[in-house]
């Protein structure tokens, strides 16, 4: 196989620098993937390294830092799939894992690796120096402060618990359909849960935030003691909450957290391994009404810092903004370049619009894949769902009943794919009776 003239070592590479990793080495590990036939095969290197801390009680109660590394053999022949994986990433067992996952197959040799081709270069996550490499005593401080932060907002506080963790996920993934990307994506976040209590009654609030940033980011607005007093706001508030009114009435979800109902409820449903099987309450319904006309959801990859986005998905396709359901209408699914590949569909009816026909496993996919770990296979899976808004604002539509539930908040989600069934909590909450808040 002949490489792309532009070099893979004219920049620096965490798996070539770090383990050795050279060009010659990732062309023989697909050969060995693809060894016994097989439609694709790909690798997916990954190199993870994190902290987590957290405080109870005023005192560190907790603190752990870790690194993992391995790598991932997928092979795709017609229907099967082999996967092997190792967490050794020598030459030795590598070889042998690309060798483990080729017995799926069992055909001649009939797929050649394609020459390479780099995933166009961008960065939604300019991080200078990745928080994993900051100091950890400067980590310890930010949730103390949390902790001091709560404490002092009201008497009633009785119990805080703040943590934080971070990491940073370098990734390589190649494939023989010449996908050759790399990413390093590092990811913080600090979180607050606060205890208040009376005679009789307690009540719990929590806040939290962070993203694809550095540690210089709680220095800025959201700031520990910005958490903080929130989380103890909640808690304090709640305290004096009365019981909801009992009966049906509308229920209006606030932007924010209650988003989280709109995740549960579609954001699994519209993955496409779900409607290849028909087990979702979506599956066949593409072209067809399945919300009002005020509803469009996106899952959008794309927006900076976020914890959804990425410059690359883990098959080293570049992640968009997929509109899934527009004007009430189902427009796609969530895919990723397998489950493109099965559903053996026009590209146009599976959220590409203007896309010819393609049948091929090179497609790719909407940049939803994800892995949990190297160990794992890629699922297709949402980024950052979002439903766009509407016609009215907020307080339009609390106005609009006499008998309603304004949730801001909500909390332990379940949700059941096929019936398209949910179960959630409120946890902050006004209700209007009567045209009375």
């Amino acid at each position: 196989m002949i490489l792309d003239k532009q070099s893979l070592a004219e920049k620096q590479r965490f798996f070539f620098d770090h383990y050795g990793v050279t060009e010659n080495d990732l062309e023989r590990y697909l050969a060995a993937a693809l060894s016994a036939g097989g439609d694709y095969a790909d690798l997916y290197f990954e190199y993870l390294s994190s902290t987590s801390l957290m405080v109870d009680e005023s005192m560190v109660k907790s603190a752990s830092q870790g690194i993992s590394a391995g790598c991932g053999v997928r092979v795709v022949s017609g229907e099967r799939t082999g996967y092997a994986y190792t967490d050794d990433l020598s030459a030795s067992r590598i070889l042998h894992a690309a060798r483990t996952a080729a017995l799926i197959a069992s055909a001649p040799a009939k797929t050649p690796v394609a020459g390479f081709q780099q995933t166009a270069a961008r960065s939604l996550y300019p991080v200078t120096l990745p928080s994993v490499d900051a100091e950890i005593t400067a980590k310890v401080e930010l949730i103390m402060r949390a902790d001091k932060a709560a404490r002092a907002y009201d008497p009633r506080i009785q119990e805080v618990r703040a943590s934080y963790s971070d990491e940073l996920r370098n990734i390589l993934v190649v494939a023989s359909d010449g996908t050759f990307a790399e990413d390093s994506q590092p990811l913080a976040r600090l979180n607050v849960s606060c205890i208040a209590k009376t005679e009789g009654n307690s009540a719990r609030g929590s806040a939290g935030g962070g993203g694809r940033v550095a540690l210089d980011f709680f220095f800025g607005e959201k700031t520990p003691e910005f958490f903080a007093k929130e989380a103890a706001r909640q808690a304090i508030l709640q305290l004096d909450a009365r019981e909801a009114p009992a009966g049906e009435m509308e229920v209006v979800l606030g932007p924010g957290w209650p988003g989280v109902l709109l995740h549960e409820a579609v954001g699994h449903g519209l993955e496409a391994d779900f409607n290849r099987k028909r087990t979702s309450a979506f599956a066949g319904l593409i072209g067809k009404r399945v919300a009002s006309e005020a509803c469009t959801v996106v899952d959008n990859g794309t927006m900076p810092w976020r914890r959804g986005s990425l410059n690359v998905d883990d098959e080293g396709n570049s992640t968009q903004e997929t509109v899934l359901i527009e004007k009430g209408i189902l427009k796609g699914y969530l895919s990723d370049k397998l489950s493109e590949y099965r559903q053996r569909t026009p590209r146009e009816l599976r959220t590409y619009p203007h896309a010819a026909h393609d049948q091929h496993l090179h497609a790719g996919g909407t940049g939803q894949s994800r892995r949990y770990y190297s160990f794992s296979q890629a699922r297709n899976l949402r980024r950052e769902l979002w439903r766009r808004p509407g016609r009215y604002h907020e307080w339009q539509i609390r106005l609009r009943g006499e008998r309603s539930l304004h949730d801001r908040k909500w909390g332990d989600c379940r949700a059941h794919q096929r019936r398209n069934l949910n179960r959630q909590r409120p946890r902050c909450s006004h209700a209007r009776v009567d045209g009375r808040q």
